[in-house]
């Protein structure tokens, strides 16, 4: 028997089968390997499930080797947690285009969004920060034209420090810079969907504070416990 002739049997044997079995003759049968060529994902269908980043890439083995992960609330965390890393990387970059380092550009921040003045205390305070670390960035702030100490106050060991008109101007700088940025990164969504997510994470952030005590205002921040309130 040659082996076409041998081909040919064993698809008259299946065929045979199939009718005894009452499998109509145009059923697919599964012992033939099937051809999935028509079965990749449409462009329309890609464009509904979006577009790919590195958490889709990498979830699926961070899952095989945690136990009990429930991967939607992992997936969420990687995201929300890879998208602060990379605001912040934003940040330093355009600080340092503003001479500035991140941490300086903080803490300049700070004393601008309290009027102007603040106490080398209460800056440490709002950033979770040593006073060791804040008279060192003071200190360059101060270097750079940026700040100054209010030579009035009767206690030099508490004088506030002051925005300068050239630091305003740097922070301005770097708020419209960081803005800017920040609006080239969410026209990706439309308005509806800018609400939708908005109203997504204020539930999240409302759920994490009421356990946790409020969030900082301040990327240098750190979170209080209820009890410490």
């Amino acid at each position: 028997m040659s082996g076409q002739d041998a081909i040919d049997g064993a698809a008259e044997a299946r065929s045979i089968e199939r009718r005894g079995l009452g499998i109509p003759r145009d059923a697919v049968d599964l012992r033939v390997p099937l051809d999935t060529s028509d079965l990749r994902p449409s462009a329309d269908t890609a464009e509904r499930v979006g577009p790919v980043d590195s958490v889709s890439r990498e979830i699926a083995e961070w899952v095989d080797v945690m136990d009990d992960v429930d991967r939607p609330v992992e997936e969420a965390r990687q995201r929300i947690g890879r998208l602060a890393r990379l605001f912040g990387a934003t940040m330093e970059d355009i600080a340092s285009d503003c001479d500035l380092s991140l941490g300086d550009c903080e803490a300049l921040s700070v004393i601008v969004r309290a009027g102007g003045r603040c106490t080398p205390t209460e800056l440490g305070q709002t950033l979770g920060l040593t006073s060791g670390t804040v008279a060192t960035r003071l200190r360059r702030l101060t270097a750079a034209g940026s700040v100054e100490a209010d030579t009035s106050a009767a206690d030099g060991r508490s004088r506030p420090i002051v925005v300068t008109a050239a630091g305003r101007e740097r922070w301005r700088a770097a708020t419209r810079r960081r803005t800017d940025a920040e609006a080239a990164l969410f026209a990706t969504l439309s308005s509806a969907d800018l609400d939708t997510l908005n109203a997504l994470l204020r539930t999240l952030l409302a759920r994490y504070e009421a356990t946790l005590g409020p969030a900082p205002r301040h990327d240098g921040g750190r979170t209080r416990g209820p009890s410490a309130r």
